[in-house]
């Protein structure tokens, strides 16, 4: 599909294969994206904040300037009590995660293997809380806040 600047707010598109898609500059704020694929996918500037993403596929994927600010993946919820949906993880291995926006995400758990991470941006006081190479640790751009 090539629907860049599209608005999709609070869907629930679960499932969905957007594989080799064209969506850039587009909004999918709010909304539930449990299993949908993305691979190969062209999704710059593209916003999924506030987005549920468990087992979300964006492997290969152009994510340069995404925001995933409040999106939420496969984890624990806050109490530790409670899992959330999921068994495989959010994928953004060999993802163009550069200047990505990664603020408050709870994407812990996610597949960052071979993506570029250059200055995409996360919180300091998540640093040991994603799995990131040295590489990548070394490429983020850290803020307070």
């Amino acid at each position: 599909m090539d629907l860049p600047r599209s608005n999709v707010d609070a869907l629930d598109l679960r499932y969905c294969d957007f594989s080799g898609s064209n969506f850039a500059d587009s909004q999918f704020r709010a909304c539930i994206l449990f299993g949908t694929r993305w691979v190969s996918s062209k999704l710059p500037r593209t916003d999924f904040s506030h987005s549920l993403l468990c087992d979300a596929d964006f492997r290969h994927a152009d994510l340069s300037g995404a925001i995933f600010s409040y999106a939420e993946g496969q984890g624990v919820s806050a109490d530790e009590l409670h899992r959330v949906p999921g068994l495989l993880g959010v994928q953004f291995a060999y993802a163009d995660l550069e200047e990505a926006d990664f603020r408050h995400s709870r994407l812990y758990h996610a597949n960052f293997y071979g993506a570029n991470m250059r200055n995409a941006v996360f919180l300091e006081k998540d640093r040991e809380r994603f799995a990131l190479s040295e590489t990548q640790m070394q490429q983020i751009e850290w803020r307070t806040e």
